[in-house]
């Protein structure tokens, strides 16, 4: 694979369950990601946070290696193209990448609160990447796919993003990268 510097730096906003999966997904494809926890923590909870996120990476990966989908020597080099970063850190971890995503719970006030955060570091040539049913209109339950919620939200892109569809849409932006290898693993 190409070196990684040669790629577009991935962000995702949330160190949860799906900015792990956007992280060994873009990792696997020789991208430097970059988590950003949503949350403020005292430093302990931070750093079991992280330690957490860069384990279930490692796991994941080491899924892949135990499936023959990658070999077993290139998992620490997979790994290591991930960092975590808390929210006060956020604006040196966000900066330089190209593409931001959210990977916050399904929750209206969660999805509010993480896009103003992440609209306050945008800086140019950035994309904020969003996910299907980011943004509902009533109560805290958000609507099915499909729905059209989009326009509520100051955020406007074109396209939502999956782990599954992540690297179509990139690709359609003139991003490069072993999309084909990544899709057929999940």
């Amino acid at each position: 694979m190409a070196d990684k510097t040669e790629r577009p730096v991935i962000a995702a906003v949330g160190a949860g369950r799906m900015g792990r999966g956007l992280a060994h997904v873009f990792a696997y494809a020789d991208h430097e990601v970059r988590l950003v926890d949503a949350k403020a923590r005292n430093p302990e909870e931070f750093a079991t946070l992280a330690a957490d996120a860069i384990a279930d990476v490692r796991r994941t990966v080491s899924l892949m290696a135990a499936f023959g989908l990658i070999s077993g020597s290139e998992t620490d080099s997979i790994v290591e193209r991930v960092s975590v970063h808390s929210r006060d850190d956020a604006a040196v971890a966000l900066a330089g990448a190209s593409v931001i995503f959210e990977g916050v719970p399904e929750v209206q006030g969660a999805k509010r609160e993480a896009f103003a955060f992440m609209a306050s570091f945008l800086f140019r040539a950035q994309q904020i990447a969003l996910r299907p049913r980011q943004v509902g209109r009533k109560g805290d339950r958000l609507p099915p796919p499909g729905k059209k919620t989009l326009q509520e939200h100051s955020v406007s892109v074109p396209e939502a993003a999956t782990p599954c569809n992540c690297f179509e849409i990139l690709q359609k932006r003139g991003f490069s990268g072993p999309a084909d290898a990544v899709l057929s693993a999940h």
